[in-house]
């Protein structure tokens, strides 16, 4: 074995870059078809996203360390245009948001940056970074090659990418390159090359000088990017992990990429290092998996999305399960993640220039034989990388054969569910400074350090399989057994590690050198600190709560993370009864006239919000319900001081009957922002990306009448949208008398008109026609003008602009289904419009101050705590100092009521509580818990202030769980 320069593969790169990129000057950053090059050197990008507006400031570093010690060499970060941009025109990049301050710390700490600053970033973040005051201008085009849209982007990418250009590797940070845009393909962008050839424009003109790329969401690349010249296109791949023929999908993508002349980098993926592992047996260059830094979506930062059937309020907790917990807890694919990186390590540049080709080993395997198994990669420098995924979800066993060689010989080579073991083949030990070669191994290598005498190689199996490295050492004079069965004699040798053994050999050599082999399982593998100069192995010292069986492993979604301790606080409260509606809270109120205006028009753009209006009709006639119209998120309905209701309905209308008929004047409507939508979906109207929150308007209804019986009915030709009936159709003369829906026939698809007429009330000015349950093409004809379509999700057609008070009104509703389909029901609404508008606003801080205002008259109160439909109340209590050291996250238990959690100062979470038959849809993480972060407790006692909303029947706060460990 010929000596080399030291190196020590387990925690850093060679000794000569062991402090990582922090520092190295005059970097050149290159993409290639074959490789990501930095400084020179190929290396594979295993990439964490750690978002530094979801996560504490006093905490970045602790993040950013961790991501480190799991093995990875990079971090991939959004910058999101609204954190920065709370209003038109004022700009905070200090405290939480000061992006320099967490750009140096990522360099201090060694870790290359991948940087995201959209103007759209997605992320389930609050309308995707986009400011909400570009939503009001509605002939703007958001995300195109639209000069006003792009004059407002130019705003903000003036005060970001100077940041970013200024922190590039080689200058005084480590970002190596600048994301434009995300996703786009998930977008109807109009002109994806203009587009983002405009953004990279931009860029460049303020000093960004890495590369610049452009990620599609699913897989086409020209929308994604517009192959817009310098800005390479990038994929985010989100398969099921199991998915057998993934590889082959990865190939083909870094097939077209290379022929292109860039690598395959995967921008984002699922959090398994499983999949990790089989992206890189395909070819990808950079690994991307998203949200392995969990994190909290603090103050109103919140989205709403898709994710629901078919809208999702997301959680405060933004949690996908990833290595490290929202505080700061490791799971164990944590460790995964240290196995990943010491083989990343290990191979170095021959890896990070491999490329996959077809294999030439025969599989025999009881499992499926998945498509990683039909590649091998082709390493530079000679030797090859065997992968070999399980999709089944049992153990199994595999051999390999090849010219007459069978692998392995004296064993079982056995692979469990969900592991992608990456083994070597044919490999020249001259890349760690050796002699011979590996011809084969059953075992993964898992780090390697080369010394003047001593080469020192470690490989990791799974704890109850044997393993085989089969050995070529040309000068091998003795081999010492340390639990090895030792195979063969000479220089052609193999080491068989029976089940459940660790070992090791220790190979040495005619000329003094010493080839030391390890063989660990995966746990103790994954906590491998250190390989040293004398080739001894360094180990983390492991908690007790690690030490435990492996069975007690979380269990997922449910946030019971083994090892984890919870205990019941003892604490005193205080409650502070609201009055009706919220009217103790801050309210400066704008005049609006009589016409509403959705929130963002009167310049509110987060947090809560209160409509005062008056009732339009001159005849006092009782009212049956409330009409919302454009309506969004969560509003509460008060008339004349009484609750009627509480509806999200995701940007369309809703209808609120009161429980008495009443002679309403005074209406009062709690709105909350709970987002603005990250992803943009044509499935309801609050899911546009340009959508507006609050009303536009408001109807009290006099006059509910079922349209149930005596529809005429006619068959007729099919009819497209937006055209009047024509003459003749439909024709009284030749139609039956029929219920509504009662049609029945065998030709499909069924395709017919109903009609009927009634007369419009003389002192009502708005009609609405709904259709619940609808699930066919309904089309509304009035008068034989076309009004408009009924979507399922938003079964309302606005008939106001065809109807005349007191003159009698025809309705036709043009029906096309199949057999199965339902024709729901159809109601009339009638009634006056609502007028003498008003709204006022309220965020974080005027909450938390409205808070503190309240703890004087607040009254003593003991859990459980009840609350009637529509009450509001603050609940306070103060947290000793000591808690800081154990208090990291409150489960809260009761069912429904809906709590605005602050602590310090601090909007630390909003949930909904489960319960009480009215709630969204909720989803990204824990539903029913509160991060309490250890950076903002405070010398002597800390405020813990929830307001409290009563949604349901029998609402109900009923106590709190204390997480009192990591």
């Amino acid at each position: 074995m010929k000596p080399m320069n030291e190196t020590n593969a387990v925690n850093g790169w060679n000794t000569a870059r062991e402090a990582g990129p922090k520092g190295i000057l005059d970097s050149k950053v290159r993409f290639d078809a074959d490789g990501v090059y930095i400084e020179g050197t190929p290396v594979i990008l295993l990439c964490s996203s750690v978002f530094y507006f979801r996560i504490p400031r006093g905490l970045w570093r602790d993040r950013l360390r961790k991501v480190k010690e799991a093995g990875y060499n990079a971090i991939d970060v959004y910058f999101p245009w609204n954190h920065h941009e709370r209003e038109p025109g004022v700009w905070d990049f200090s405290g939480e948001r000061d992006v320099e301050a967490f750009l140096k710390q990522a360099a201090d700490e060694g870790l290359w940056v991948v940087a995201r600053p959209g103007p759209y970033i997605c992320s389930e973040w609050d309308g995707g970074a986009l400011p909400a005051h570009l939503f009001t201008d509605r002939q703007m085009r958001l995300r195109d090659n639209d000069p006003g849209f792009l004059q407002e982007v130019n705003r903000w990418f003036g005060r970001m990418m100077p940041i970013l250009s200024r922190f590039e590797l080689g200058k005084e940070g480590t970002v190596i390159a600048v994301q434009l845009d995300n996703e786009l393909d998930f977008y109807d962008c109009q002109d994806p090359a203009g587009y983002i050839s405009a953004l990279r424009d931009m860029a460049l003109s303020y000093g960004v000088t890495v590369p610049l790329f452009a990620c599609a969401g699913q897989g086409d690349l020209y929308m994604a990017s517009g192959h817009a010249k310098g800005v390479m296109p990038t994929c985010n791949f989100y398969p099921n992990d199991r998915e057998a023929d993934f590889e082959h999908k990865v190939v083909r993508y870094a097939e077209v990429l290379r022929s292109r002349g860039y690598p395959l980098c995967v921008t984002e993926t699922n959090r398994s290092h499983f999949l990790l592992r089989r992206l890189l047996s395909g070819g990808a260059k950079l690994l991307g998996p998203y949200l392995q830094a969990s994190g909290t979506d603090f103050g109103f930062t919140n989205a709403i999305n898709n994710w629901g059937k078919p809208l999702a309020f997301l959680t405060s907790d933004y949690d996908f399960h990833g290595m490290i917990t929202p505080e700061g807890g490791r799971r164990e694919e944590f460790y995964e993640g240290r196995l990943l990186g010491g083989l990343l390590r290990s191979l170095g540049s021959g890896l990070a220039k491999a490329a996959p080709v077809p294999s030439f080993f025969r599989v025999e395997t009881d499992l499926t034989v998945s498509g990683g198994m039909q590649y091998v990669l082709e390493l530079d420098g000679g030797g090859y990388v065997i992968a070999l995924p399980n999709v089944d979800q049992r153990d199994g066993s595999v051999q390999l054969h090849h010219g007459g060689q069978v692998i392995p010989q004296h064993s079982e080579l056995k692979l469990a569910a969900d592991r992608c073991p990456l083994l070597l083949y044919d490999f020249p030990l001259e890349q760690w400074g050796g002699k011979g070669r590996i011809r084969y191994s059953t075992a993964e290598v898992a780090a390697v350090r080369s010394t003047e005498r001593k080469l020192t190689v470690v490989f990791t199996a799974e704890g109850d399989s044997e393993s085989e490295i089969a050995l070529t050492v040309p000068d091998a004079a003795e081999v010492i057994e340390g639990g090895a069965e030792v195979y063969g004699n000479g220089q052609e040798l193999v080491l068989c590690f029976r089940q459940g053994v660790q070992g090791s050999a220790e190979i040495r050599c005619q000329d003094g050198r010493i080839l030391a082999v390890h063989v660990l399982d995966r746990h103790r593998a994954s906590r491998l600190l250190e390989i040293t100069s004398g080739g001894e192995l360094l180990f983390e010292a492991e908690s007790e709560s690690e030490a435990k069986s492996e069975s007690e492993a979380e269990a997922g979604g449910q946030e019971e993370e083994a090892g984890r301790a919870s205990e019941a606080v003892n604490l005193s409260w205080k409650k502070e009864m609201i009055p009706s509606g919220g009217a103790g809270l801050p309210q400066r109120w704008l005049e609006l006239g009589d016409q509403a205006k959705p929130l963002e028009e009167a310049g509110i753009y987060r947090g809560m919000a209160w409509y005062g209006a008056k009732r339009k009709d001159a005849v006092a006639k009782p009212v049956l319900g409330v009409l919302l119209q454009d309506a969004g998120d969560i509003l509460s309905v008060y008339a004349e001081g009484t609750y009627a209701g509480t509806v999200f309905p995701g940007g369309g209308h809703a209808y609120i009957p009161l429980e008495h008929p009443a002679e309403v004047s005074d209406l009062l409507i709690r709105a909350e922002i709970w987002g603005h939508t990250n992803f943009d979906d044509s499935v309801l109207p609050g899911l546009r990306l340009n959508s507006l929150k609050g009303v536009s308007h408001v109807v009290t209804v006099t006059q509910q009448i079922s349209l149930a019986s005596n529809w005429n009915f006619q068959i007729c030709a099919p009819k497209e949208a937006g055209e009047p009936l024509p003459a003749g159709d439909p024709d009284a003369e030749s139609c039956s008398i029929q219920s509504w829906g009662g049609w029945m026939t065998t030709r499909l698809p069924e395709s017919g008109i109903y009609w009927k007429s009634f007369t419009a009330s003389t002192d009502a000015d708005r009609w609405m026609l709904h259709v619940p349950g609808a699930q066919c093409v309904l089309r509304v004809y009035v008068n034989r003008q076309y009004a408009g379509e009924v979507v399922p999700v938003v079964p309302f057609v606005d008939l106001t602009p065809y109807v005349e008070p007191g003159e009698q009104t025809e309705i036709a509703l043009y029906m096309q289904r199949s057999y199965h389909q339902m024709a729901g029901r159809v109601m009339l609404y009638e009634g006056s419009d609502v007028v003498q508008w008003r709204v006022a606003g309220c965020q974080e801080e005027q909450l938390w101050q409205a808070s503190e205002d309240n703890v004087g008259g607040a009254a003593p109160c003991e859990l459980p705590v009840r609350l009637l439909p529509g009450e509001l109340a603050w609940l306070q209590t103060e947290l000793p100092a000591d808690m800081a050291a154990k208090c990291r996250k409150v489960r809260c238990e009761g069912s429904g009521v809906k709590l605005t959690a602050f602590f310090n100062g601090h909007l630390v979470g909003r949930l909904w509580l489960e319960g009480g038959g009215v709630r969204p849809h909720m989803t990204g993480g824990g539903q029913d818990v509160i991060y309490l972060p250890e950076p903002w407790y405070r010398e002597g006692n800390n405020r813990l202030s929830l307001l409290v909303e009563g949604i349901g029947e029998d609402a109900e706060l009923r106590g709190f769980t204390w997480k009192t460990d990591l």
